[in-house]
């Protein structure tokens, strides 16, 4: 059998629109990541300066937004804090989740992460892109949960701040497409590996643990009994 001469070019053309589409899309993303960083600066909280090793961070904590906090930025990093989600968490479950966020900037998650979501978007019409993009996110997100507790955050508490966010982002937005945020990556996986990790106050261990577990119970028990 013959193959139509105009086969692989109008092939061509329908790959190039996907892509070029996607393309399109991540633009539009990348726009609406920059208003929605504005609109919470218009209303902040507050706005201070963290260091992240050799670079400075803003952090904006916000009445304008709801749910998950997240860090963007290539050039000037920032991560974004919801009032109401600051104010849900304990003292020590923020200092972990800034920890967290901070941690994204000092390994330059933010930059692998805009790279993937470009490729994917450029190489959408390629089987299973997008699942490996997700997935690196996902890895992502551990590796942030790592560096933290390296950096000295205890793990129960980022465990614990995971689970109350988690709970916090159910019926509020996600963060921006090009942001990483704690609502990405696999939640048992990540509050079971940092239950595993080692913790010098025995009794603070027991109690934060049934803390986490108690959490949990109550995010499966919600997400059964009310959908």
């Amino acid at each position: 059998k013959h193959v139509n001469p105009f086969a692989p070019a109008a092939l061509a053309v329908c790959l190039g629109v996907a892509a070029g589409g996607a393309l399109v899309r991540h633009a539009l993303a990348l726009r609406a990541s920059r208003a929605l960083v504005a609109r919470a600066e218009a209303a902040a909280w507050s706005t201070t300066t963290l260091a992240a090793g050799p670079r400075s961070v803003r952090l904006i904590v916000s009445h304008a937004l709801e749910g998950t906090p997240f860090t963007g930025g290539l050039f000037e990093p920032y991560v974004v804090f919801p009032k109401s989600t600051w104010d849900a968490l304990g003292d020590d479950e923020r200092d972990a989740a800034l920890a967290h966020e901070l941690a994204h900037v000092r390994e330059g998650h933010v930059l692998v992460a805009s790279l993937s979501r470009l490729v994917c978007a450029a190489f959408v019409f390629v089987p299973f892109v997008r699942r490996a993009e997700a997935r690196l996110r996902d890895a992502l997100e551990a590796a942030a949960d790592e560096r933290a507790v390296a950096d000295g955050a205890c793990p129960y508490a980022l465990a614990s701040a995971l689970v109350r966010v988690r709970e916090h982002v159910r019926a509020s937005a996600r963060p921006p497409a090009l942001a990483l945020g704690a609502c990405h990556g696999s939640l048992g996986a990540r509050v079971a590996d940092l239950l595993e990790a080692p913790v010098p106050a025995p009794r603070a261990q027991v109690g934060a643990g049934l803390l986490v577990a108690a959490l949990v119970g109550l995010v499966v028990f919600r997400s059964l009994v009310l959908p």
